[in-house]
């Protein structure tokens, strides 16, 4: 594992084609929904992600729903690990990951969907 000062937006594809998993780390006092944007670049990146999260946040519902990745809310060190260890066996079993996370950036979270939901918002 390695830890950088921030890194320049152009670099990030870069760094993402050298991952196998991308992780979510929330502030287990959030009392809100809260989908964070690097959530969002791993999705366009095809990277799973392995997400520790607050109680209640919708994001573990998605990441569920959709089988892109493991998550929890409890913020246990020992339930982390297990999911670490049951994401690596997902991930050798199922070559299908990469394209379930792009194909939710694009559903959910393209401009195109983002145009389509404003719209929607407004007509009603």
């Amino acid at each position: 594992m390695a830890f950088h000062d921030e890194i320049h937006p152009d670099e990030i594809p870069g760094l993402y084609a050298q991952c196998h998993v991308g992780l979510v780390a929330l502030d287990p006092r959030h009392k809100t929904h809260n989908i964070p944007g690097k959530f969002l670049t791993y999705m366009q990146s095809g990277l799973p992600v392995l997400a520790s999260i607050n109680p209640g946040n919708d994001l573990m519902g998605l990441i569920e729903g959709e089988r892109v990745g493991r998550v929890c809310s409890d913020h246990s060190a020992d339930t982390l690990q297990r999911l670490a260890e049951a994401l690596l066996q997902d991930l050798a079993a199922d070559t299908e990951f990469a394209a379930r996370c792009k194909a939710l950036s694009v559903r959910l979270f393209s401009p195109e969907a983002v145009v389509k939901q404003l719209i929607a918002a407004l007509v009603r």
